[in-house]
């Protein structure tokens, strides 16, 4: 009784916490943006890329994960913004950025692109023609996003903080800035390659109500035989029967983009786009420092081998996430042994698409931008008869009015339940009744008041907080989308401002072929331009699981999402609809974030136990060579023109040589002998052994530590050290050791 009564207590302060949030005074963001310029056309087909670090300091809540999530401590690998700039014949421009981040709101889409058009207007770019989005690494930094809702809710802490959001902005623009700067003549080609094995459905009852379901698991391509097989092999008790590894879009799409020149197949691609759907989740909630997770180790492995092993890499892999909204990666433990085991097989994959690529893309670029509001809105393109056979009598189709969570929000998915799942916060609870817009969604708040608190039904104080939040819960969702249809040649991309399932991705896909060309290929970008949560069909959404939970504006915002990206299809080319006065509500600004909890020491053996592992063994590694240094502790608030200055130390394992010291380089093979051996420097803005961290916070004091994570094949009987280059460009050495006993 002691144990629901402190519950009850905390839930009760949450609830009290976010009544008094969406009270509060907020301040605004305003943005200015401009049309795009015309430039002088080339007449050659141009291309550049540039990847940037926008890892920000220790300190920060992470996004993805909510409450679940933790406060980041430092690295295991770093975050990066990869920008790729192109430019057609005609002078036609398009701008195509992937952002290891949990999500990309539209307010740092348009932030962006105000920063280029003030610090870089020889760019002469519009909002219409950049597609940013986000690979979805949940160990990113939250609290930055232009919704209210989110920087409430989506990470452990409260509060948006302008620092993080500058300093994203700024280093987002410069990626696009520098790629550009390098653009040359350039061709580009198509491949696609089937990837099974790596991704798996993690919602399956509720994909099984689809209509399409047994299409798409033929289109897998993964007979009975195999996913039965898959089945077997040590999975976690989430992974519930051998049709999760069907019921997915098998699908990794490149775009290669190469220079011309007369010996072009002696240099690497300017730039690898890769598109496939899956969560990179792989490194799980108890981490407790930044990951760039699977997709980011497959950009790395990749960029080191194309590049020669090159510690300057050149080329960029730019990695593009799709229609993931109930597909994971095919983990079986959330931990760095995994992590890799995906990712280097995700990196095969990529290099054999890279060398088989021969389709040239030809063709010009184009674009179709729209911005258009969910709440209230008719859909008057709803084909599919066999929803409204099994719904009641509609006398209209409409999105809600307001965005409402649903229960199974709060207990979270069948692939990572939250602590409120045992109290009764789960999948699939539905309600009695039927609301036209809502379906059988029970409102989260609702359904914590009346059934967990257990108040008094007529109770007036329970109504009130009822009819607050149902009254202004929407005012913190994003109520506009922004919508995108790019073309590259034969290659039409369309964006999704969230997570849409596997299903309603094959529906928008079978929409827009239904509309464009019949030899163009589509290809569909989630979480692209804004972020709005999920987005499932009306089947799946009625079945209340995690994703019909989230998908925040009804039982029919898929349908409308669908909609209206198949009326953007048929738009003139090179038309943008949207207001150029932006304003954004983020919240309340939140001062000292990154400070929370750092004077707490932490616990390596306990709070890093999912890192430290042995490649081959997963055994716990304790015994690594590490190394420690004092340092002031970094804020965003500390430095001017943060944009261009190091945040973060680096730390290099250097290996001494007849020539003295030099920066150390390991051969990554694969953790289950699935990759080609590649080289990769020991620098921790490229290695995938080193983790970085602060121990702890002492009157404004950080102490520092990293940790070696060797790889078997390191000679042990050479001498290391690391060599740290503290932001301020103080550098400090270790002691020189050996790894043999």
């Amino acid at each position: 009784m002691k144990i629901q009564f402190k519950l009850k207590l905390i839930l009760f302060l949450m609830l009290f916490v976010l009544l008094l949030s969406y009270g509060c005074k907020t301040f605004k963001l305003h943005m200015t943006l401009k049309p795009p310029q015309r430039i002088q056309p080339s007449e050659t087909f141009m291309a550049g890329a540039h990847k940037i670090d926008i890892t920000p300091p220790p300190g920060y809540p992470m996004g993805g994960y909510a409450i679940a999530g933790k406060f980041s401590r430092g690295w295991w690998t770093r975050l990066l913004a990869r920008a790729i700039y192109l430019e057609d014949t005609q002078g036609q421009r398009l701008v195509l950025v992937s952002t290891d981040l949990w999500s990309v709101p539209a307010g740092l889409a348009d932030r962006v692109v105000e920063i280029i058009q003030t610090e870089y207007p020889h760019i002469k770019i519009g909002r219409e023609q950049l597609l940013i989005a986000a690979t979805h690494t949940h160990n990113s930094p939250g609290n930055y996003s232009s919704a209210k809702t989110y920087n409430l809710v989506a990470s452990p802490g409260v509060g948006f903080d302008i620092k993080l959001f500058e300093f994203l902005g700024n280093r987002i623009a410069m990626a696009i800035a520098n790629a550009e700067k390098k653009k040359k003549c350039a061709n580009l080609f198509q491949e696609k390659i089937l990837v099974k094995g790596l991704s798996r459905n993690r919602s399956i009852d509720a994909f099984n109500s689809n209509p399409e379901k047994d299409e798409i698991k033929n289109l897998s391509g993964v007979d009975e035989n195999t996913a039965s097989n898959w089945f077997k092999d040590n999975l976690p008790h989430c992974v519930l029967s051998h049709e999760v590894f069907q019921a997915i879009n098998p699908t990794m799409n490149l775009i290669k983009i190469s220079p011309i020149s007369s010996d072009s197949e002696k240099h690497a691609p300017i730039a690898i786009a890769v598109f496939f759907a899956a969560h990179p989740t792989a490194m799980g909630p108890t981490t407790m420092v930044y990951s760039s997770d699977t997709f980011g180790v497959a950009c790395t492995l990749v960029e080191q081998h194309l590049n020669n092993n090159n510690y300057d890499c050149k080329s960029v892999v730019a990695f593009f996430n799709g229609p993931q909204g109930d597909i994971n990666s095919n983990w079986k433990k959330q931990d760095r042994r995994n992590t890799l085991r995906i990712g280097s097989e995700l990196a095969e994959h990529i290099l054999t698409g890279n060398a088989s690529a021969s389709h040239k893309i030809a063709g010009e670029l184009t674009y179709r931008f729209r911005t258009v509001k969910i709440k209230d809105r008719f859909i008057d393109d709803f084909t599919n008869t066999n929803v409204m056979e099994n719904l009641p009598l509609l006398p209209e189709v409409k999105t809600g009015k307001r965005a409402f969570p649903g229960v199974g929000v709060l207990g979270g998915s069948e692939n990572g339940r939250g602590f409120l799942y045992n109290f009764g916060f789960r999948e699939g609870i539905k309600s009695n009744t039927f609301d036209p817009r809502h379906g059988y969604k029970i409102f989260a708040v609702t359904r914590f008041l009346d059934r967990y608190l257990r108040l008094n039904k007529n109770n007036i104080f329970l109504d009130l907080i009822k009819k607050y939040f149902k009254k202004y819960l929407t005012k913190g969702f994003p109520q506009e989308l922004p919508l995108g249809i790019y073309t590259v040649g034969s290659i039409a991309i369309g964006t999704i401002p969230g997570e849409a399932t596997v299903t309603l991705g094959h529906r928008i896909t079978e929409s827009l072929k239904s509309v464009l060309n019949p030899d163009q290929d589509i290809i569909l970008v989630g979480l692209a331009n804004e972020y709005l949560s999920y987005f499932t069909t009306p089947e799946e959404y009625n079945a209340q699981h995690y994703e019909g939970a989230s998908t925040m504006y009804g039982q029919f915002s898929g349908a409308y999402l669908k909609q209206e990206l198949k009326k953007l299809a048929v738009a003139v080319e090179n038309t943008a609809q949207y207001n150029f006065e932006r304003t954004y509500i983020p919240g309340d600004k939140t001062h000292g974030l990154t400070m929370f909890d750092m004077e707490k020491i932490i616990n390596i053996e306990e709070d890093l136990a999912n890192i430290l592992q042995d490649n081959s063994t997963g055994q716990r590694l304790l015994t690594s060579p590490q190394f420690s240094w004092f340092d002031r502790f970094i804020t965003l608030n500390s430095w001017k023109d943060i944009e261009t200055q190091l945040v973060n130390p680096e730390v290099t394992v250097q290996v001494l040589t007849d020539t003295g010291w030099t920066c150390l380089a390991t051969s990554f093979e694969g953790v289950a002998g699935n990759s080609q051996a590649i080289t990769v420097p020991e620098i921790n803005t490229t290695s995938l052994n080193l983790v970085t961290f602060i121990k702890y916070v002492k009157r404004n004091v950080a102490h520092w530590q990293v940790i070696w994570l060797v790889p078997e094949n390191v000679d042990k009987e050479q001498t290391y050290r690391f060599y740290v280059k503290k932001p301020d460009g103080e550098v400090k050495t270790s002691e020189s050791f050996r790894l043999s006993k």
